[in-house]
């Protein structure tokens, strides 16, 4: 949905595991969260971006929320791509909710072009013992990146 929500001066919380998505459908028409008391936002935050929406330049910034106090430890952040040579510039997202977009590549956050992906999969009881194929249950799951980077989780696999 493309628009703004008004909350009328109250709190916001987006908890941990949870997603907050934005949608970019032109340079004035996207979503916005405007009069929120404080905002919390642990979760995941997701920007889809209209495909072939005009526009988009160097300079250009939205404005996806306005708060009195924002406290955001984003859990994970998922962008759209951008044309070439264009960059999302989040230097100012965390604290005051704005997204730019920028031409200079040290400002540039990853896209979803850049993630790295998972080339390697265990599986593990949670007694610590390596399995090979898991059933459903509660497992302690490692992947391996593309990146060298490794993440540990724990997943419910369900029949």
């Amino acid at each position: 949905m493309s628009g703004t929500l008004d909350f009328g001066g109250q709190n916001v919380t987006v908890s941990q595991g949870a997603t907050l998505q934005f949608y970019l459908s032109s340079q004035s028409l996207y979503t916005k969260l405007t009069n929120i008391g404080q905002f919390i936002l642990n979760g995941r935050l997701v920007v889809k971006v209209r495909e072939g929406i005009s526009g988009l330049a160097v300079g250009k910034e939205f404005q996806l929320w306005t708060a009195t106090q924002t406290d955001a430890n984003i859990e994970e952040l998922c962008l759209d791509p951008l044309p070439d040579s264009l960059y999302w510039d989040i230097t100012d997202l965390s604290a005051s909710g704005i997204l730019r977009i920028t031409d200079d590549p040290e400002l540039a956050v990853r896209t979803p072009r850049d993630v790295p992906s998972v080339i390697r999969t265990e599986y593990f009881d949670l007694n610590g013992r390596q399995i090979s194929i898991p059933s459903h249950g509660i497992y302690i799951v490692r992947l391996y990146f593309s990146d060298g980077t490794v993440k540990v989780k724990k997943e419910r696999i369900k029949p």
